[in-house]
């Protein structure tokens, strides 16, 4: 059985636990960053918004968890080990062409143009604010 902590408006959940947070049809997405203060972060605003969530720490974990049961949306960082997000990006477009890919970086400048050739749907400069992220990921909402 999972705890769940309340801290002001925003409900907090231990690690990988975010799912249980969503509507029982809600949107799938995958959320990839080696910092697993951010990754956490980002699942946890997105599963208050109704989004079921799920996290990973590299781009390889991130790239299991999507052939075990795809997401129609994956929130990912670029620089990572064991695979970068252009190679998760490259592997989640070859399974599915028409899979949304948001790249989040603290160097948007010097990847933008090649994300976006490359399929990306968008990309997020690091820091960012919650509602931000909360809208950008809304746009590609069922």
């Amino acid at each position: 059985m999972s705890r769940r902590y309340q801290s002001g408006s925003l409900l907090i959940m231990p690690e990988r636990d975010y799912a249980q947070r969503a509507e029982p049809q809600a949107q799938r997405i995958l959320v990839v960053d080696d910092a697993k203060a951010i990754a956490n972060l980002c699942a946890r605003a997105l599963a208050v918004e109704g989004y079921q969530v799920s996290t990973a720490y590299d781009g390889k974990e991130g790239w299991d968890l999507y052939l075990s049961d795809p997401y129609e949306l994956i929130l990912t960082d670029i620089d990572m080990p064991r695979m970068n997000g252009l190679e998760l990006l490259a592997n989640i477009l070859n399974h599915n062409v028409n899979a949304h890919v948001i790249f989040m970086s603290g160097n948007p400048n010097i990847y933008l143009e090649e994300l976006l050739d490359a399929g990306a749907k968008g990309l997020i400069s690091k820091p960012f604010a919650i509602p931000d992220l909360i809208e950008e990921i809304n746009k590609y909402r069922k």
